[in-house]
């Protein structure tokens, strides 16, 4: 194979979905419409309505009737909310100085260390078993009543291995320790219960579900105390100031409420992972992390022997096969809410060519 093609498959859905057509419609009939929801005139209370009906929405998807929606920019912005928010509360109000950060999480969660431990705040991380999960006793025993903040996402950003956040959650609270769990890759894919995984708090973030860039939410406990990152107004009950993204939030809903309707998909999305990881094991020199362990809906984690990730991740994008780049030497493929078997088949076969390709290549060269 050499040279680009036309072919463009896109398995990269746990790093942003395209715009989904409802979200798109959704923006389109608002995109001139005027009025800030801080008004209170009748564009400002149309305004306020579309926030709501956001949170509604969000709320129905997570499975979160009972917490607070605060609409934020996206995952970075939510994830670095909850966290230093949290801790710097935490610290001011009870004096509690330590944090427990898994190392699983997106970076977005696990960057916060650097500024947490210039405020003096003691950094300790929660490390993954072999298995790709985090061990709920070995948490537990790492808690205790000086601890602000534990974090663990769902599911693993760079294999897609579903975490016991529920088990650690229980462990957490039994010290009046809150979790905070990045949901952005799992809402939308696969039915969520955050009340029933007893979180503090939980980010979403528009662009998993196929809604724009720009837009996502922090979930949270209505008991769990913020410190805002920034000030100067009261919009978000004064945890995120500055004027809200309207028009965002109702493309966000409206991806939202699609996401919710095809959540029956998730089925056979997974059939599909299946036949497609079956495939790309019968490669020579092919490995799935995690194959045994409860995995995100449509996500695999495969990688070749010998083949760095970042070459293979490049070639195949030339070759019009987009895929993650996961944990070391391993390829992240995560399939979208629209996948089908002539995809997977496709796939395959440029996959091969690619592998094939690459090994050829290095045999040459030493």
């Amino acid at each position: 194979m050499s040279g680009y093609v036309s072919v463009v498959i896109y398995w990269d859905h746990m790093a942003g979905s395209p715009l989904r057509p409802e979200a798109m419609a959704a923006m389109a009939a608002a995109v001139s419409a005027a009025g800030n929801a801080a008004s209170p005139h009748a564009a400002g209370r149309t305004a306020r309505r579309a926030l709501d009906a956001c949170r509604d929405t969000l709320a129905r998807l997570c499975g979160a009737a009972s917490l607070r929606v605060v609409l934020t920019s996206g995952r970075h912005e939510s994830n670095s909310l909850a966290v230093l928010g949290t801790v710097r509360s935490a610290q001011a109000r009870e004096g509690r100085n330590r944090v427990l950060l898994s190392a699983v999480d997106h970076p977005t969660v696990r960057d916060c260390a650097t500024t947490l431990a210039a405020e003096g705040v003691r950094v300790e991380w929660i490390e993954a078993e072999a298995s790709g999960r985090v061990d709920p006793g070995k948490v537990s025993r790492q808690l205790g009543a000086d601890v602000a903040l534990v974090t663990l996402a769902l599911a693993s950003d760079a294999t897609g291995i579903l975490q016991p956040v529920a088990e650690v959650a229980a462990a957490a609270a039994v010290h009046g320790v809150p979790l905070h769990c990045d949901v952005a890759p799992v809402a939308g894919r696969q039915p969520l219960d955050l009340i029933g995984l007893g979180v503090a708090s939980a980010t979403v973030a528009a662009p998993m579900i196929g809604g724009p860039r720009g837009a996502g939410a922090l979930l949270r406990r209505s008991d769990l105390e913020l410190e805002p990152l920034w000030w100067g107004g009261s919009q978000e009950e004064g945890v995120r100031p500055g004027t809200q993204a309207t028009l965002l939030a109702r493309g966000l809903a409206a991806a939202a409420t699609s996401a919710r309707e095809q959540l029956p998909r998730g089925a056979a999305i997974d059939e599909l992972r299946n036949a497609l990881q079956q495939q790309l094991l019968a490669i020579e020199g092919a490995g799935v992390v995690g194959a045994d362990a409860p995995r995100l809906t449509g996500t695999l984690a495969v990688g070749f022997a010998g083949l760095p990730t970042a070459r293979l991740v490049a070639r195949l994008s030339a070759a019009g096969l987009m895929v993650g780049s996961g944990a070391a030497s391993v390829i992240r493929i995560s399939l979208g809410w629209d996948a089908n078997a002539s995809e997977v088949t496709q796939g395959v076969a440029l996959v091969r060519s690619v592998v094939a390709e690459l090994r050829l290549s290095a045999a040459c060269a030493s």
